[in-house]
């Protein structure tokens, strides 16, 4: 079946990937946020509970802060990304 498939129709096809990606609001970009905080997270969790001693309070603080901070970053630097690069497909004269 994929040789049925014509190669303007793949091109298309990855073009409206990146088309909707484009949008600071498409589900792929407002995914990404959480998976980076729950990752971050789940490392920061795992190196502070690993020694022998922890204190439950201190890891839940720290589990917390690393969650909401990597999320607020990663979503401030995607909508930089985002932003940028519609910045770039304008028309130069259009701009003021």
């Amino acid at each position: 079946m994929a040789s049925t498939l014509a190669p303007t129709s793949a091109r298309g096809a990855c073009l409206d990937i990146l088309t909707s990606m484009s949008d600071i609001d498409s589900p792929t970009l407002r995914l990404i946020p959480y998976l980076a905080a729950i990752t971050v997270t789940i490392f920061a969790t795992l190196a502070l509970t690993s020694g022998g001693e922890s204190n439950l309070l201190i890891t839940l603080v720290t589990a917390a802060v690393c969650y909401f901070g990597t999320y607020f970053i990663v979503r401030f630097v995607i909508a930089l990304i985002v932003r940028s690069r519609s910045g770039e497909r304008e028309d130069p004269d259009q701009r003021a």
